[in-house]
């Protein structure tokens, strides 16, 4: 009985936590809880952000037909190949965000965070910042929302994101 009241118990207290405003998340725009944004903005947004991360990536693919990404924490550069964009979100009137998955020559899946802002550019949007959120699924820092605003966390540090 005391096992099922502990279980219980915790059980309640994680839902609670999860409910919280200002609790840890896995990317700006997420519900709590939840993996990855939701409400997906319009389809041409959508297109938009995608074809300004391909024409980035693109970009910068080099000889060897991966995407360079200079990672300081490692202190290496991955030699990455896109495979799948995640659904988009907008962040603020100004700032949107799309989660990647690329496949690194070494066998590792790197999910890659871009974060756009439009632009009357060909595409409608410029990529502003690139960060290396997760390596072979395990995240380097994690999203929290503080009213309007969303910081990156990541051990003692919170960035406001803009």
């Amino acid at each position: 009985m005391r096992e099922h009241i502990r279980i219980g118990l915790a059980v309640a207290a994680l839902a609670l936590a999860m409910a919280l405003p200002g609790q840890a998340q896995e990317h700006p725009g997420t519900p709590t809880g939840r993996e990855h944004p939701g409400g997906a903005p319009a389809k041409s947004v959508t297109d938009g952000i995608q074809s300004a991360v391909n024409a980035y990536v693109h970009k910068q693919v080099g000889k060897g037909k991966t995407f360079p990404l200079k990672d300081p924490q490692m202190k290496s550069t991955w030699q990455l190949t896109l495979k799948r964009f995640h659904p988009e979100t907008k962040i603020s009137n100004n700032l949107y965000f799309v989660c990647t998955d690329f496949a690194a020559k070494n066998g590792k899946m790197v999910d890659v965070d871009f974060f756009l802002t439009p632009s009357s550019g060909q595409h409608g949007f410029t990529v502003r910042r690139v960060l290396i959120h997760k390596v072979d699924g395990k995240p380097r820092f994690s999203y929290q929302q503080d009213g309007d605003k969303w910081y990156r966390v990541g051990g003692k540090k919170k960035e406001l994101l803009k």
